[in-house]
């Protein structure tokens, strides 16, 4: 997740960097210069510099999207996890209450309810956590 935060912060960074070049080269354009070859070989080499950041920003924005990626797909297995374990849960807990029916059907649905809201919390938990760490290195 660290790395994740300082590739963001490093996308942030080439971003503005590549925004200033931009607005460099806007004001080099304008100019009026009895240099004109001098200028020109500036204007030049701030347009491959900026070509180089541009390049480096799709690389970053593909590594990012993959992370990503990889983290709803770990945030989809810990999900799954978590209802193989209310499943095995319900089955123990099942197996074990040995009182009424009535009770007993009571206490399942009590249970499950109590089981849901958990593993809804923990997945709202999860989720909130992912988009609050995307959404800070954007």
């Amino acid at each position: 997740m660290h790395d994740l935060e300082r590739q963001q912060d490093a996308k942030q960074q080439l971003e503005t960097e590549i925004e200033e070049l931009k607005g460099k080269l806007v004001v080099m354009k304008h100019l009026d210069n009895e240099d004109d070859n001098a200028l020109q070989r500036q204007i030049k080499k701030m347009n491959d510099e900026l070509e180089a950041k541009m390049k480096e920003l799709e690389v970053m924005n593909r590594t990012l999207a993959v992370k990503e990626s990889q983290i709803n797909h770990e945030l989809e297995e810990a999900r799954l996890e978590l209802i193989k374990l209310q499943v095995s849960t319900d089955m123990i807990l099942d197996d074990t209450i040995n009182t009424s029916d009535m009770h007993n059907k009571f206490l399942r649905a009590v249970q499950r309810k109590a089981r849901a809201r958990l593993l809804w919390i923990a997945v709202e938990q999860k989720k909130a956590r992912c988009q609050t760490e995307t959404r800070d290195g954007n």
